[in-house]
This record gives C-alpha cells, structure tokens and sequence, in this order.
C-alpha cells in the first residue's frame, strides 16, 4: 500500500513539475487571435503581435508597426510588463497581469480584459 501510494505521488509531482512554464518558453512572437472583455469575446484576424526577447525585453506589434515597447519579468504565474514606451514617447511604469501558457497557447488577463495568443510558426 505504501508503495502505491508513493507512486501516485511521485506522478503528482512529476504534473507539477512538466506543467510549470519558465521564462524560455515565453520567449518568441505570440499572435493575438482573441480578447475578451465585459462586452464579450471578439476575434482578431492577425496583425497584432506580441515578441518576448530573451534579454527580458519586448514589443508590440500592430499591423506590422511598433505599437509600444517593455521590459518584462516573468514568474510562470504572473508577467509585470514595466517601462512601458509608447510611439508618441510617452512611457507608463507598467502593471502587473496573470498569465496562463499551456504549449503553443498564451492567455493574459489585466483586469477585466483577457487577451488569448497562439505561438507564430
């Protein structure tokens, strides 16, 4: 008995670990393909992207044109996209969203907005 139950724990811990993202498996360029708000879910056919650097950099992309740019720090939970710069110049401290990543999927929410990301081939 013992060792079934030693078993079924070692196979819990071994889903815990492999389902943990780390900072590598952000890194790349994520495409927007929906956002939800209270108005509900509305779909997004391209031009909007997303790029983590591994330098802890990243940008936005809309229709192929900087939108802003950030610095990130990424914890497998949540990201704090800080010094966030604008087109205009503009810069805002930044904020900080949960995120979800399961293989080629990203989902972040702020507030009451969840924006969902396909991994770009």
């Amino acid at each position: 008995m013992k060792r079934i139950i030693g078993f079924i724990l070692c196979l819990a811990m071994i889903a815990l670990l492999g389902s943990c993202a780390s900072k590598r498996d952000l890194i790349g360029t994520w495409n927007l393909v929906s956002y939800s708000s209270g108005e509900g879910e509305i779909q997004v056919t391209g031009g909007t992207v997303l790029i983590f650097s591994e330098d802890g950099t990243g940008v936005k992309m809309v229709g192929g044109t900087l939108y802003f740019s950030f610095s990130y720090e990424y914890n497998g939970e949540s990201i704090i996209l800080k010094n966030i710069e604008n087109v205009d110049g503009s810069t805002t401290e930044g904020s900080t969203q949960s995120i979800s990543l399961s293989g080629s999927s990203l989902q972040i929410t702020g507030g009451d907005t969840t924006a969902n990301y396909t991994r770009a081939s």
